[in-house]
């Protein structure tokens, strides 16, 4: 298959499947004799670890790194878990970040009554600089 029916197969670009080719995450396509990518089952299924993968947050390093070990067949269920497990302490990380961001935007919708007014307590809140109103 073509670079357009991998990308469609993938839900994904052109540029994207190139991306991944010139990171080595997607293995060299054979050429026609024309020059034209010539794609088969093995790039479905490696641009399909890669797109589950970014998904899940996995940065290309990450992927890369899943990946070669995949290739070899030296998959070490042991670094495959640790590679996880700082993805799963990093999404926790960014989830309290997101509820503390939500707990400040709850408070400043709360104190704000949508009145115009000179004084708005979101923009107080949320920008406190004397200077702005100056």
């Amino acid at each position: 298959m073509g670079i357009g029916e991998l990308a469609k197969i993938g839900n994904c670009s052109v540029e994207i499947i190139r991306h991944y080719e010139k990171l080595k995450l997607l293995t060299a396509p054979p050429r026609t004799n024309g020059g034209h990518r010539q794609y088969g089952a093995l790039h479905v299924q490696q641009l399909s670890f890669i797109r589950n993968s970014r998904s899940l947050g996995f940065s290309l390093d990450e992927i890369a790194e899943l990946l070669a070990m995949i290739s070899t067949q030296n998959v070490s269920c042991k670094k495959v878990k640790n590679i996880a497990e700082k993805q799963l302490t990093r999404i926790r990380e960014r989830i309290l970040e997101f509820q503390q961001m939500e707990a400040s935007l709850l408070y400043a919708v709360k104190e704000c009554h949508g009145e115009h007014q000179p004084d708005c307590a979101f923009v107080d809140h949320v920008f406190p600089y004397q200077s702005i109103k100056d």
